[in-house]
């Protein structure tokens, strides 16, 4: 039987319908010992008077006991404005597998609460998005897939060649003042590639346009930001998962980008691209 039974059966029936919300937030936790990782939510709001009853962070997807002890602790003791303790005439839920759950752990716990399925209202999504931004404190980078033209296709071959390229180590016996020339068959002038990571410190490849370009890096002191070429300038970086956009984050979970996945300092990591080019 469902725990907090006792504890439930005697608060008064509220004619209210609820509506259950999990959400994955886009923000990061971590620690020493643990790898980062972005936690789930669970939230309960009142649709009758539009507040949030209650919410709990669960650091793996939410089992249906997970959302059953949630919306027993909203029911016992909702967060302050969120409305009277007691038990709601009926909860929604967006999943119909978790909705048959709930409403077998209700009956079990003989709690008189019927389950529908159905999406929580916009205002959940609000309340989420103002939350990661408030534990964030800045805004997040744009995904790949929001610049114009680029399809998933495209972004997927880009990451499996970035994973090939992190397997193959090129950095074990090139240095970073070794550059190579480069030329694509359907393009007339060369490309100039700089491999990154033979220091240990940061891996990659930075790629100019011209060969004054490289002159340029190889013959001034310019802060590196400060010496990205006029004329422009790529540069491909392997860095921890954190860095990366939430909205590459939930494409690579949609669309199913493989091949992403690789050893960094000992440490397992999701190979994370970034590009920037400066034009004058």
């Amino acid at each position: 039987m469902p725990r907090h039974v006792s504890s439930v059966s005697n608060l008064p029936r509220l004619n209210e319908t609820w509506f259950v919300a999990i959400n994955r937030l886009r923000t990061w936790v971590s620690s020493p010992k643990n790898k980062p990782y972005r936690p789930f939510i669970v939230t309960v709001l009142n649709s009758e008077i539009g507040t949030i009853r209650g919410s709990q962070i669960f650091p793996t997807w939410p089992t249906p006991p997970h959302v059953y002890d949630t919306l027993v602790k909203a029911m016992r003791h909702p967060v302050p404005l969120g409305g009277s303790r007691g038990v709601p005439r009926l909860v929604q839920v967006a999943d119909a597998a978790l909705a048959n759950a709930l409403a077998d752990l209700f009956l079990r716990a003989k709690l008189e609460i019927a389950v529908g399925e159905s999406a929580p209202p916009p205002e959940v999504d609000e309340a989420i998005r103002e939350f990661e931004q408030m534990s964030n404190g800045v805004d997040e980078p744009p995904g790949m897939l929001s610049v114009e033209g680029v399809t998933p296709e495209l972004v997927g071959s880009v990451f499996a060649a970035a994973a090939d390229f992190y397997r193959a180590a090129p950095w074990i016996k090139l240095s970073n003042s070794q550059v190579l020339a480069l030329k694509h068959p359907a393009e007339t002038d060369y490309r100039y590639a700089i491999v990154m990571g033979q220091g240990g410190i940061e891996y990659g490849l930075a790629v100019y346009l011209t060969w004054k370009d490289v002159m340029h890096i190889f013959t001034t002191d310019d802060n590196p930001e400060d010496a990205v070429p006029a004329s422009g300038g790529q540069s491909l970086m392997f860095n921890p998962i954190t860095m990366m956009s939430f909205d590459d984050l939930d494409a690579i979970e949609q669309y199913g980008w493989q091949g992403i996945f690789s050893i960094i300092q000992g440490k397992v990591a999701r190979v994370t691209i970034f590009m920037r080019e400066k034009r004058g």
